[in-house]
This record gives C-alpha cells, structure tokens and sequence, in this order.
C-alpha cells in the first residue's frame, strides 16, 4: 500500500512510486480519497486485515525518504528508507520476489518515465471514457452532471497516466469501502474459479450489495483481460473515492 500521511495528499510522488514498483513487478494500492483523507492509522488497520505486509508512507517533511512499515510476528515496524533504496529494500523482505505481468505497469512505458523531465508526453492529459454501472438506471441529465464531477475529482491522476487510448472509468454507487477492499483482494488474472472466489469474498465483506458488486467485478475483469485494457478507474459516486486498477 503506498499512502500519504498529513494533509497533504502527495498524489503525484504516490502514483511515482507504485509506477515504480509495478516496473520492478511490485503490487502496489493507491487509494484516492478526494472527499477526505484516511488517517493512517485507519490504512494501517485496513492492510493489516487484508493481509498487506507492507505499506510506504509518504510525509511532506521527508524529502528524499520514505517511510516503509512492515507487520511481522503481530506488529509494525517502521523503517526510514531514500526513495531511490525502497524497490531493493522491499525485495529484500520477500522471500521470493514477485514475477511482472502484463499489466504490472500503471503508466505507459512510452512518455512516463519519471526520472527525467524531457518527456513532454507525460505532461499530457489522457482522455476519460466514462460508463455507468450503477444499481438503478440513470436518466442522461444525471449522469452528465456526475461525469462532470468525476473530471474535477480525476483530472489530477490522468495527468500521470500515459496512454495512447482513453481511459476507462467506471462509475458506480458502491461505498468507498467496497471499492478499497476490491482493489486490494480481487484476483483480476487468475482462472474464472479463483476470480469467482475472490468476488465471493469481497461479497461476504458487504452482502448488501451483493449481487451487483458481482456485476461490477465482472466489468472490470472484461476491461482488463477480455479487452486488455492496461488501466481501469473505478469512481464512488457515493462517496468520491477513486482505485485504480492496472
């Protein structure tokens, strides 16, 4: 999980280093919350439950450094590492380190390297091609003011993502927390067996909505493996949360 701590969200250093760690074939989460921010303890809570081992934590005053807190033996244990030391310091606590896959980058290869600011492709606004999958039909009018409020809430993570196509977004009316715990347990390339289970799960976590959140889980999985696309947004309208799936 990368996160930011205090009120400054870091949006652009967090979408920097989960580019860097999909590259190096590290999972990496984003949760972007633009109603307000999630306390790190609530994130360190969240990760605990959902198995996450490790999270990056990025503090303004920290400049050149981030902070990797890693849970062992019941606890967390904090460690101060330089920016350019954090993929070798996590694949140093893997015990065996994870393998790419085709969808590990979040940014395009081409125009997104951020290490150099002689790509003027990365300064580019990728386009938004919204669809709406939500639990009652929507009449157009509702739907245009809601995708004019998604472009507001956005437009700052599709300064980051380089691609030549637009960019699907798929706004729903699930709350925050379903799309958090999706992000994190939705098994996106395994067989259909183990994509139905990791559905069930997430399910058991919110049976309210159990049945449609299914049916989101599956349109995610058709943008994603059936038409390869390298990166799926997923909006709350509920409550303007945004995970970004790759």
């Amino acid at each position: 999980m990368v996160c930011s701590a205090g009120r400054n969200p870091m949006q652009t250093e967090r979408m920097r280093i989960a580019h860097d760690l999909w590259e190096c074939g590290i999972k990496a989460n984003i949760c972007y919350d633009s109603k307000d921010m999630v306390s790190l303890e609530e994130q360190q809570e969240f990760c605990k439950q959902n198995g996450i081992q490790h999270i990056v934590v990025l503090k303004e005053q920290d400049a050149g450094h981030v902070r990797v807190r890693s849970f062992d033996k019941g606890k967390f244990t904090e460690s101060r590492v330089q920016r350019a030391e954090l993929v070798a310091h996590l694949q140093a606590k893997f015990s065996t380190r994870p393998e790419p896959t085709e969808s590990s980058a979040p940014l395009g290869n081409k125009g997104a390297n951020t290490q150099s600011g002689n790509e003027t492709s990365s300064t580019v606004v990728a386009e938004m091609k919204v669809s709406f999958n939500t639990q009652e039909k929507w009449a157009w009018n509702t739907k245009r003011r809601y995708e004019s409020l998604m472009m507001f809430k956005i437009k700052p993570l599709l300064t980051h993502i380089s691609s030549k196509n637009a960019v699907e977004v798929i706004a729903v009316d699930l709350p925050g927390v379903a799309l958090r715990d999706m992000s994190v347990m939705l098994d996106l390339d395994a067989s259909q067996d183990a994509f139905d289970a990791s559905v069930a799960t997430i399910a058991d976590k919110t049976p309210r909505y159990k049945k449609y959140l299914g049916r989101v889980c599956n349109d995610i999985r058709d943008l994603k493996v059936s038409k390869k696309e390298p990166v799926v947004l997923v909006y709350s309208v509920k409550d303007e949360v945004v995970e970004i799936f790759f």
